[in-house]
């Protein structure tokens, strides 16, 4: 079952999406096309919102390095824009048996500047 973290920008005005990246205090290893931990964000409801990302990041072949800053992926050329106060949701769903990171502390960031367009 995917587990889904909350994630508010800051800001309280129109802004753009540049970038969100996690850090973990534990590395993945030995992740593969079924065992992978993946990553996708959402403006909203993660069941009828809308994706921020050009698709989902998995640790299959680009693991997770402990305390190092983790980019998920390229931000959708369309769907960056925010507006103010939305709330944006990172949902990470464990596929298979991939390392272990039930114990470890992950923060997510989000990169935002002012859309003054």
């Amino acid at each position: 079952m995917p587990t889904d973290e909350i994630l508010r920008p800051s800001a309280p005005y129109k802004s753009i999406l540049q970038s969100v990246s996690v850090v973990s205090d534990t590395t993945t290893a030995s992740s593969d096309g079924s065992n992978n931990w993946q990553f996708d964000i959402y403006k909203g409801n993660p069941g009828s919102g809308v994706s921020m990302l050009t698709g989902s990041k998995t640790t299959n072949g680009s693991e997770i390095t402990a305390y190092t800053a983790y980019d998920l992926g390229a931000v959708h050329a369309t769907n960056k824009y925010l507006s103010a106060n939305d709330v944006l949701v990172i949902r990470v769903t464990k596929n298979g048996t991939p390392t272990s990171l039930s114990s470890a502390n992950l923060h997510f960031s989000a990169e935002i500047k002012k859309d003054l367009g």
